[in-house]
Order: C-alpha cells, then sequence, then structure tokens
C-alpha cells in the first residue's frame, strides 16, 4: 500500500508544470502593473481539513488564516517550510497534536506552487511563480494591501468557511 501512495505521488508531482527557477521565466508577467500580478487576501480557512473540533468548531482555524497570509504571499522554499512549521505548531498548541501532524503532510505534499490551486504556494499570485523570492518593490505593494494588525480576520475568509451556529466571542484578530 506504502508503495502505491508513493508511486502516485511521484506521478502527481512529475506531471505537475515544473517552477520557475529565474525571474527571466516569468518576465511577461512582471511587466504588468503590481495590481495585476497579484490578488487581495481571502482565505478558505483550513483547506481540506475541518477547522476545529465538534465541540469547537473554529478552535484552529486562525492557525490557517494566518497560514495562508504566507501562503497567499509565497517565496522561497525556505519559508515555505517555516510557515508550515508554524501551522503545526499553532495547531498542536490547541491539543491537536494528531492533527496538527497531518496538516503538515498534506501542506507539504499539497500545497508546492506547481499545483494550480488556489491553497499552493504563492496563491495570491496570477501565475506560478514557484520559490523565487520576493522582492522588495513587491512586497511593498503586498504590505499595503495586506490585512493589517488588528483586523477582524473574518472578512477575509471565504463565505461559508465558518460555522454559522458557532458564536465567535469578539473578533478573529490577527
Amino acid at each position: 500500500m506504502k508503495i502505491i501512495i508513493l508511486l502516485t505521488l511521484a506521478v502527481l508531482t512529475i506531471s505537475c508544470s515544473i517552477n520557475p527557477k529565474k525571474r527571466s521565466e516569468i518576465k511577461d508577467w512582471s511587466k504588468l502593473p503590481m495590481s495585476e500580478q497579484f490578488t487581495a487576501f481571502t482565505s478558505d480557512g483550513c483547506s481540506f481539513f475541518p477547522e476545529g473540533t465538534k465541540l469547537e468548531k473554529n478552535k484552529w482555524i486562525k492557525c490557517c488564516v494566518i497560514h495562508d497570509m504566507e501562503y497567499w504571499i509565497g517565496g522561497t522554499e525556505k519559508l515555505k517550510l517555516a510557515a508550515d512549521k508554524r501551522l503545526k505548531q499553532c495547531v498542536a498548541s490547541k491539543d491537536a497534536e494528531v492533527i496538527a501532524k497531518m496538516m503538515f503532510q498534506g501542506v507539504q505534499i499539497g500545497g508546492r506552487p506547481q499545483y494550480q490551486t488556489d491553497f499552493r504556494w504563492g496563491y495570491g499570485w496570477n501565475y506560478n511563480r514557484g520559490y523565487l523570492p520576493v522582492h522588495k518593490k513587491e512586497m511593498d505593494y503586498i504590505k499595503s494591501i495586506s490585512p493589517k494588525k488588528g483586523d477582524d480576520l473574518r472578512k477575509y475568509i471565504l463565505k461559508g468557511k465558518l460555522d454559522p451556529e458557532v458564536e465567535v466571542v469578539g473578533p478573529i484578530k490577527l
């Protein structure tokens, strides 16, 4: 069974597009204004995972939204690994060690930039940047449209992701 899973993952990885290795490979996109290269932040909460437990339905959604902010921006492979480790640590701190480990494995495999999904590494970009670093000019633009400290993160979470039957006491603050 392990061999079948490993072979499936290998085929998926190989079958996806190749990541750009240098800026010249994205030159057509980089000529556009930043507002056409990069989209406003949204979060789908905990992609393909529950946002919490049966009793506390939104228990670790803040961990996922903050992780989504890092994925939205993208950058180097080292930054992705650090973001994934912070997600694991945050969810584990909510007494969810097993879920944290599963999430970590899920984002390590399923969050790669070459997968053209709306939860991939660097999903804020309208094109695959791979693991290219984000330059200062780009980061200045991103900061200008990013959620700010003290913002209620619920306004960035896609409709239907927060359980409406759960009363959230106060905003989910950044």
